[in-house]
This record gives C-alpha cells, structure tokens and sequence, in this order.
C-alpha cells in the first residue's frame, strides 16, 4: 500500500511530498528542497511516519505530532519578534494550549476560548 510522507530541509526551511510504494522502489528528487544526499529514506519509514527531517547533519523520521511540534514551534520562533511582549506571551501560550489539544486533552473549543480571553483581557 503506498505511503505518502513530507520530506523536509529543515535548514532551508524547504519541504515536498512523496508517495512510497512498497512495490517499487521510489525515485526522489531532493535537489527541490536543496539536498543532494544519497540516503535511502525508504529504509527510515515506520508504520506511523508522518515526515522524513533533515536537521542539517542527520535524518529523522517524525510522527504527525512530532511534526506538528516541530512547525509550530518554528513558525512561533519567526513571528514572535515582530510583536510586543504581551502579544508574545499569547502566541506562546497558544502554541503550547494547541499541543494540549493536540494530545486530545483540550478541545479546539476550550483553545479559543482560551485564546479569546486572553486577546481580550
């Protein structure tokens, strides 16, 4: 059954999706996400890949929620500079309130909420 996985340069913050077929072997042009490297990646994916990460010296392969943890916390890191402390502090509470959620012990409900209050305190 074919697999579909993100395979992402993190350094170059630069990311594609490929299909995986246990049936043939994949062709994958990393030069699109500025790699050149000779790794199997099939041979890195388990049962629960999500995205294949290259952190700049080693390969990893990430559930969705090590994923989705990854990309937050690098989007919060980018945006956070160009706002005031207070605004910071909620992006911040957000991204950590969204990994709650994530966990399935906060609904999305709740998280607005949550987000709504602290916006209109």
């Amino acid at each position: 059954m074919p697999t579909t996985v993100i395979i992402y340069n993190q350094p170059k913050q630069k990311l594609l999706t490929q299909t995986f077929n246990s049936d043939a072997p994949a062709k994958i042009n990393l030069s699109d996400i500025d790699l050149n490297t000779n790794t199997d990646l099939e041979k890195m994916l388990q049962p629960d890949t999500f995205a294949l990460v290259f952190n700049g010296t080693s390969w990893a392969s990430q559930t969705y929620m090590q994923w989705e943890d990854l990309r937050i916390n690098e989007a919060l890191q980018t945006v956070k500079a160009n706002y005031s402390e207070k605004t910071q502090g909620i992006l911040t509470r957000f991204v950590a309130s969204m990994d709650i959620k994530y966990q399935g012990k906060m609904s999305w409900v709740a998280l607005l909420n949550e987000l709504g209050k602290e916006i209109e305190a």
